[in-house]
């Protein structure tokens, strides 16, 4: 395996889903978005070509991208879409980074993506304390199925004994990804798969498209084995007990709703999870951030105008791919990839999470270029390489940036809550801000997002157990303040209302 930039660059992006505990950890982030933007910056300084596709898809995307950033007129929360501004640049710089240097990224993200997998299915098959460790199951299994479907490209293409290891790390990676027992992984890696089962046969021995075809029907017959203490079967007996898996229909009833109040233009880019407490029908304090349907959280965000932008981007790119020959056999385990991806987004949010995202956004600049080097190239100086290292700095922070244009555009309010947000070492991340305990630091994040009810609960819990402590009517008023607040915010959830009134029947 040849150590080169782009080798360490995507084993530092892949390596992500072994430490990333949620899509909302900071530090993942900023690590993801500077090694992309300086790794751009590389490129431009060493006078390679810098591409950027035809007008066809370019068009598309940069109108997509002029409407986001006109959401912030309408956006319910104009830090949220600030934010998320800054990982939508990051994520088109990324894909203008692959369509310019297709061919030193194409194995250097398959072979650290499928290292990746082979280390994180070893740790979490075998190390307990990992697993707790992971917060998000389905998010780190959805990488593992690209990761092993990578690994077991390497496996058919390799000849002799050199495709050994690769189809024992394919086989480790998919037993890990049934054993995490989330089922749009599981759906998504059984399609990519076979997918790239269709593609490679006749360009294989057909002792290696059976070995493969073997391995997917023995994992799928595991999980439907009767025998006791049979973990495989574990994926269906969460998907029949466990509530968080049955009310995702009713999330998705929920989301609906809000596209359809919210149909033309959306309710602002990065903004779903401060507007669906108001629709939100699953009963308790569970929150719904995101859709859990990528096609539905697009819509509930960016309206009809922006759904149709991304479609037409769609079928630009869809277009080209028919008027290719062979399409789908030079797209390869890059389609695969892609088409593992867009099956578990159909049930989750993987979209959102760096290592599938950068896997996502190169299997689409692969198709675009075709593996080939496009003709479409233009030089360029070392000023662009400037530029974008100085954008390192801010993609790496996007909540320092979001939060200093914040500070700029709103008006009233405690604005010093910002500055003191974007002073402090960690981006700043309003979930960060209200997980840390502290007082300040959840008031900063209210500052920030102040239509999040889930804040404000902390915070009227904090209030309620000073009163408790110190007996003083001030945190009294403040903790029924912030109840009020949220009951107003969210009308479906009817247990702020009766949190509210059994605080106002007490006593001290």
């Amino acid at each position: 395996m040849k150590i080169s930039p782009p080798f360490l660059a995507s084993l530092a992006i892949s390596s992500t889903a072994l430490w990333m505990r949620g899509t909302a950890n900071p530090l993942g982030w900023s690590a993801v978005e500077a090694v992309l933007a300086v790794c751009a910056g590389r490129l431009l300084w060493s006078g390679e070509r810098a591409l950027w596709p035809e007008r066809a898809l370019s068009l598309p995307i940069l109108l997509l991208f002029f409407w986001s950033a006109l959401s912030l007129f309408w956006s319910a929360n104009l830090y949220g879409t600030a934010t998320a501004l800054a990982k939508a640049a990051g994520w088109v710089l990324a894909f203008l980074l692959f369509l310019s240097d297709d061919s030193s990224w194409d194995g250097a993200l398959a072979g650290a993506a499928a290292l990746a997998g082979a280390a994180a299915a070893v740790l979490w098959l075998g190390w307990g304390d990992f697993r707790a460790w992971i917060s998000a199951p389905n998010l780190f299994s959805g990488f593992l199925a690209l990761a092993g479907i990578l690994a077991m490209e390497l496996f058919l293409v390799r000849s002799g004994p050199r495709g050994v290891p690769a189809f024992l790390a394919a086989a480790m990676i998919a037993a890990a990804v049934f054993m995490c027992a989330s089922l749009g992984p599981i759906l998504g890696w059984t399609a990519g798969l076979l997918f790239l089962l269709r593609i490679r046969r006749g360009d294989v021995p057909p002792g290696k498209i059976r070995a493969a075809a073997v391995l997917v029907l023995a994992l799928a017959g595991m999980t439907l084995v009767a025998v006791r203490g049979n973990p495989f079967a574990h994926v269906w007996v969460r998907k029949s007990l466990d509530p968080f898996s049955l009310e995702r229909v009713q999330i998705w009833k929920d989301s609906a709703k809000m596209a359809a109040r919210h149909f033309v233009r959306g309710t602002g880019l990065g903004t779903f999870r401060d507007v669906y407490p108001e629709f939100k029908v699953i009963p308790g304090f569970r929150n719904a951030p995101y859709a859990h349907n990528e096609p539905l959280h697009f819509l509930c965000e960016m309206g009809a105008v922006g759904f149709l932008l991304g479609s037409w981007a769609v079928l630009v790119f869809a277009a080209r791919a028919l008027r290719r020959g062979g399409f789908l056999k030079a797209w390869g385990v890059w389609g695969a990839v892609f088409t593992a991806a867009l099956v578990q987004s159909l049930f989750d949010f993987n979209l959102r999470y760096p290592p599938i995202a950068a896997l996502v956004l190169f299997s689409l600049a692969h198709g675009w270029s075709g593996g080939r080097v496009p003709a479409w190239p233009s030089r360029t100086g070392k000023a662009p390489a400037l530029v974008l290292w100085a954008m390192a700095a801010v993609l790496a922070l996007p909540g320092l940036a979001a939060a200093m244009f914040w500070k700029v555009l709103r008006r009233g309010g405690d604005r010093s809550a910002a500055a003191r947000a974007a002073l402090r070492i960690n981006p700043v991340d309003p979930v960060f801000l209200s997980e840390t305990g502290r007082m300040r630091d959840l008031l900063c994040a209210i500052e920030l997002e102040p239509r999040n009810v889930w804040h404000r609960r902390k915070a009227a819990r904090f209030y309620v157990s000073e009163w408790e402590r110190t007996g003083e009517e001030n945190y009294r008023a403040l903790a029924i303040r912030e109840y009020e607040t949220m009951a107003a915010a969210a009308p479906n959830v009817r247990e702020f209302r009766e949190e509210l009134e059994r605080f106002r029947g007490r006593r001290p």
